[in-house]
């Protein structure tokens, strides 16, 4: 699985601007390939919360999910939203992956929290420009 899924992020980028309808930039390039990541975190977090036993807040995917749902929903959101950004012009298509970027940061900063709770690790910031991470067990 993980193989797959390193060479799913190092293949999108350069699927986006060797498929795309309308070519993409630089910029979209890299929304893309930050999306695709932030996603793979997000699923990352996802497989973990199953492991422990924590329940999953997502209402598509339920309460406790397979990880063939996991998979299967995640993988075809990484796939859905590469497509959506294929044929949207590029003056929507910036507005689509930021609006999607900032959602998977959203729920990768929550699903932390939670997994925090569950864990012990802090992370807290010490001055504006460094952060410490405290782990305690």
């Amino acid at each position: 699985m993980i193989k797959h899924l390193v060479v799913l992020i190092l293949l999108i980028p350069f699927n986006c601007y060797a498929l795309s309808h309308e070519k993409f930039s630089t910029g979209d390039i890299i929304r893309q390939s930050a999306f695709t990541i932030l996603t793979a975190i997000d699923w990352k977090q996802t497989k973990d919360f199953r492991k422990r036993g924590i329940s999953e807040l997502n209402p598509i995917l339920g309460e406790y999910p397979t990880q063939t749902e996991v998979d299967t929903l995640i993988f075809g959101g990484i796939v859905s939203h590469y497509l959506i950004s294929y044929f949207l012009s590029s003056k929507y298509r910036e507005i689509w992956q930021y609006f999607f970027i900032l959602t998977e940061m959203e729920v990768i900063a929550h699903n932390h929290s939670i997994m925090n709770t569950h864990t012990g690790i802090q992370i807290y910031t010490h001055r504006k420009s460094s952060i410490n991470i405290t782990i305690s067990f």
